[in-house]
């Protein structure tokens, strides 16, 4: 998420340079999956999760000018896309990252992702959209 922030802080800075009111309108997309326990939010996800990453990166190095993040994506560890690409956790963790990452990207429209990869098994996925539901939304409003 630090691209991000770097990114959005510079539309802000610009959003404001040209006279406009407030920081301006950020929507997020984020690969969000809620568990019971951070156990299971990190394991659940875990395959599908890195399925995704590998196959982008496998898509982009046929791009010689994306061939530097085509590496990154096959490579990346799974302890690096949960510190810094994803928000997988319990609803509290859930919710506690999500409103940091409002606080400091000042995001204003929110999409989650719940199964990235496309792999999760569909019970799992509705059990992680109804633990968000329930317990995190109600912590964003």
């Amino acid at each position: 998420m630090a691209d991000l922030t770097r990114f959005i802080g510079g539309y802000h800075a610009a959003w404001t340079a040209a006279g406009h009111p407030g920081r301006g309108p950020v929507g997020l997309i984020v690969p969000v999956y809620v568990a019971e326990s951070a156990r299971r939010a990190r394991e659940e996800p875990e395959a599908s999760t890195m399925h995704f990453f590998r196959t982008i990166g496998q898509a982009l190095l046929s791009s010689s000018t994306r061939s530097e993040d085509a590496e990154r994506l096959i490579r990346i560890s799974y302890d690096e896309v949960l510190e810094d690409l994803t928000v997988y956790g319990t609803p509290e963790a859930v919710a506690d990252r999500l409103l940091e990452l409002r606080e400091a990207l000042g995001y204003s429209t929110l999409s989650v992702w719940m199964n990235t990869g496309g792999q999760v098994p569909h019970e799992r996925v509705l059990a992680a959209m109804r633990l968000f539901a329930e317990r995190v939304v109600p912590r964003l409003a």
